[in-house]
């Protein structure tokens, strides 16, 4: 016996975090689509900005999400994830990773 689809569902998308929040982190966004809309686009996304060690494990949760009531989800900032990414990396400050200057430090160091 075949159970119909559930409403909505959800997928994921990564982005290219091309700053130094990437040496930590994975970003993107999650789609949501609603079966009862014909455009074959989403109708609303969110984003996520996830440490590496978890990333595939969130990615896969919310892919596997169906639902017939719509979900919302608000936890955490960027900023948060900023700080902790600057201080994992050596700085003293979120600023110092959009710091031209320091950025070419840290990647000196990185490669030598």
């Amino acid at each position: 016996m075949n159970e119909k689809p559930k409403r909505y569902y959800y997928s994921t998308v990564g982005y290219g975090v091309f700053s130094l929040l990437g040496e930590r982190y994975r970003m993107g966004r999650i789609e949501i689509f609603d079966r009862e809309e014909d455009s074959g686009y989403q109708i609303s996304e969110g984003i996520y900005c996830m440490p590496f060690e978890v990333a595939a494990k969130f990615e896969d949760f919310i892919e596997s999400l169906e639902t017939d009531l719509p979900i919302y989800i608000d936890i955490g900032s960027h900023e948060w994830c900023e700080e902790e990414c600057a201080k994992d990396l050596g700085f003293e400050k979120a600023e110092d990773l959009r710091d031209k200057e320091k950025i070419e430090e840290y990647y000196k160091s990185k490669h030598k």
